[in-house]
């Protein structure tokens, strides 16, 4: 094999699957992805940094994912609580007005 020539080699890479299911459709796409074999240190560096940028990207948006995720389910527990404090609110106000009403009328 003449490892000076033009060609380029490719391998066939098995990627782990350690993603959550919204990145499963992209992770099937991604079981079997080609790399090139870099022959010079400058290539190799351009398919280190390639490969990196893509980790950091999935990772990011693995996080994001979870960030808004984390993010809706604490806005829908607070507005239970605050319709929660709404209604005592009322029913408060309520009573006060009926226990105002039975002073007066007892006078």
């Amino acid at each position: 094999m003449d490892v000076s020539s033009n060609k380029k080699y490719l391998v066939n890479i098995e990627l782990e699957n350690n993603v959550n299911s919204r990145d499963q459709r992209n992770a099937r796409k991604e079981n079997q992805r080609q790399l090139i074999i870099p022959k010079t240190v400058e290539e190799y560096r351009k398919v280190l940094q390639a490969e990196g940028d893509r980790r950091v990207t999935m990772a990011l948006e693995t996080a994001k994912a979870k960030w808004e995720q984390e993010y809706e389910q604490r806005i829908k527990k607070e507005r239970a609580e605050a319709i929660k404090a709404a209604q005592k609110s009322v029913e408060k106000e309520r009573k006060r007005y009926l226990i105002k009403q039975k002073l007066i009328g007892k006078h």
